[in-house]
């Protein structure tokens, strides 16, 4: 499901924000397990707070996680490209 999310958005200039998430949660839970070989927390402010060393990406997600948060609506807008290279290099190292 993950790598499908992430196939689906990656190839389009507009992307249903939310879709973000998708493809961010399974690669910070695959960083959690890969250093702690616990199993992952499900709640996405542990993961991104526990995993994400890059304060200018970590800052773009936690702009979409307040505007998820305070229930504005996360239609179809331009790709956010620091997010899109994350996603790109991890799925790289992830994915056969």
């Amino acid at each position: 499901m993950a790598e499908h999310n992430y196939r689906a958005y990656s190839l389009k200039d507009m992307v249903k924000v939310k879709k973000y998430f998708y493809v961010l949660q399974p690669i910070l839970a695959c960083d959690w397990i890969s250093e702690t070989d616990t199993m992952a927390p499900t709640e996405f402010r542990t993961l991104l707070d526990s995993q994400m060393r890059d304060p200018a990406l970590k800052s773009e997600i936690e702009k979409l996680l307040t505007r998820k948060m305070t229930g504005q609506k996360l239609g179809e807008e331009p790709q956010i490209e620091i997010i899109n290279q994350f996603s790109e290099e991890a799925w790289n190292n992830i994915l056969p």
